[in-house]
């Protein structure tokens, strides 16, 4: 009996450790990307890239906390502020949903759902709701993920680029959900930290391609437009003209 305690321990011990790696890493990918879509959009002026940024840069936190969390054992709060930047993280993904859909992002419901998650986190902290609190926070992460991949897929034009942004966000989907399904799994806990690794590395490539293609259109706008001469852009099978500059007018 008491090696077999001793093993269970054991098991215990390197789960946890596992666990505390993958968030390490999870914690370094989404601070990654949260700067590379900042760069993005300071270059492009595109308000939704802000959002995105600050939606990774919250889920960063929540790691952060969680890593501190594992290895100070600090007060049970700090649990509650994990959480609480998990559901602002989902807050940011709205905000920037409304943002591809060039709807207006109105300030009170912001503010009002900012206070709606702070103060459901309270509310946990002070009833032991802990758990619950958790699931719902990482829920709403997985759903506003999994919404933007659908609409960053239908709303922009597509390319390769665009695709793989939205694959990244949809594997963020899939971590935040697995995450709040199986909490006390450690090896799920694992797979779904190192997923939003994944996520983060997929959403990074995309974002460069998506951003090359947006360039090379550009380019090519220019030097068609710039031309005097009547130019345009045939479909060899059904002879539409896909394209022509002012000159062909």
């Amino acid at each position: 009996m008491h090696l077999g305690g001793n093993l269970v321990g054991q098991a215990a011990v390197s789960g946890r450790e596992m666990v505390l790696t993958a968030q390490v890493l999870a914690l370094v990918f989404a601070a990654g990307i949260s700067i590379l879509l900042a760069t993005l959009g300071r270059s492009s002026r595109r308000k939704v890239y802000y959002y995105w940024a600050a939606a990774w840069f919250c889920y960063a936190l929540s790691l952060a906390a969680a890593v501190g969390q594992a290895t100070v054992a600090g007060p049970s709060y700090v649990a509650v502020l994990e959480f609480v930047a998990v559901g602002l993280a989902a807050l940011l993904l709205v905000g920037g949903r409304r943002q591809m859909l060039e709807v207006p992002v109105e300030q009170p419901g912001t503010v009002l759902g900012l206070l709606a998650v702070v103060g459901t986190g309270c509310a946990a902290y002070a009833l032991d709701g802990l758990a619950l609190f958790a699931m719902l926070m990482l829920t709403a992460l997985g759903g506003a993920a999994a919404l933007t991949a659908v609409l960053h897929d239908h709303s922009w034009q597509a390319n390769r680029g665009v695709r793989l942004a939205a694959m990244g966000f949809g594997l963020w989907a899939i971590a935040g959900l697995a995450t709040a399904a199986f909490p006390d799994q450690a090896l799920v806990q694992v797979g779904a930290h190192l997923l939003a690794v994944l996520a983060a590395t997929i959403l990074a490539l995309g974002l460069v391609v998506e951003r090359e293609v947006v360039n090379s259109e550009e380019k090519y706008r220019s030097v068609l437009e710039a031309s005097r001469d009547a130019l345009f852009i045939v479909d060899i099978w059904s002879l539409k003209v896909l394209d022509a500059n002012e000159g062909a007018h």
